[in-house]
């Protein structure tokens, strides 16, 4: 649109219309701009916090699966003893629990206590590794006695299993089977050093004594202490 110098200036509206929409196109590019970048930033944000949902949820995953891994360790803990690898006291009685008390299975079980005669002595002349020495020997020959996952280890020189029996007098004579076989010579680990273990056992019965788990642990223990006291 030119305009003639020392005249007036006379628009007409075709020629004011483009020009003037032209204008207002080039005012309006910044505010465009601005909206655009708005929207550009409102993206930002929402892809940031997408983002960290992600990462939020794979990292809530992860510890989930570490604390699940956790329990478990803690589970095996709680149901292994540290030193022979054989199942805990508390895990032995629910074993028995679920297996026989629960089911109420009217079969004859023998629950035998078994520990070392003199085992303190040996703890107090060799030391407690030449006792860990002779602990898992023992629990050696038990396994390969009895299932190994029927036999526990309460404590010190303390084992518990159970098995399937007749009548008392079958139990009698399995636990004569077992001194027989525990008295096999155990290497200490010290030259020339062998210790022949002397077993004591003692018996309950289920369910002719009890049919509380603790109970009859209970029984057997009293029935082994007579037959340390006895012999």
């Amino acid at each position: 649109l030119s305009v003639p110098v020392g005249r007036p200036l006379l628009l007409n509206y075709e020629d004011f219309v483009p020009h003037s929409l032209g204008a207002m196109a080039f005012l309006m590019l910044p505010l465009a701009g601005y909206v655009s970048r708005r929207e550009y930033l409102e993206r930002i944000v929402l892809v940031m916090a997408e983002a960290d949902k992600v990462e939020l949820t794979s990292t809530l995953q992860q510890r989930s699966h570490e604390l699940s891994r956790m329990r478990k360790q803690l589970k095996t803990l709680k149901d292994t003893d540290s030193l022979t690898g054989l199942i805990s006291g508390e895990r032995w009685k629910s074993q028995f629990v679920e297996t026989y008390i629960n089911q109420q299975n009217s079969e004859r079980i023998a629950i035998f206590f078994v520990d070392i005669r003199h085992f303190r002595k040996i703890n107090q002349r060799w030391g407690t590794l030449v006792g860990d020495r002779v602990i898992l020997e023992v629990a050696g020959h038990l396994v390969a006695f009895v299932d190994h996952q029927n036999v526990c280890h309460l404590s010190a020189d303390e084992f518990v299993f159970s098995a399937p029996v007749k009548n008392e007098q079958a139990a009698i004579e399995l636990a004569q089977g077992l001194a027989r076989y525990l008295r096999l010579p155990i290497q200490l680990g010290l030259e020339g050093v062998a210790n022949q273990p002397g077993p004591a056992s003692g018996i309950a019965l289920y369910p002719d004594h009890s049919t509380d788990s603790d109970t009859l642990l209970d029984h057997a223990a009293l029935a082994n202490h007579h037959c340390k006291g006895k012999y």
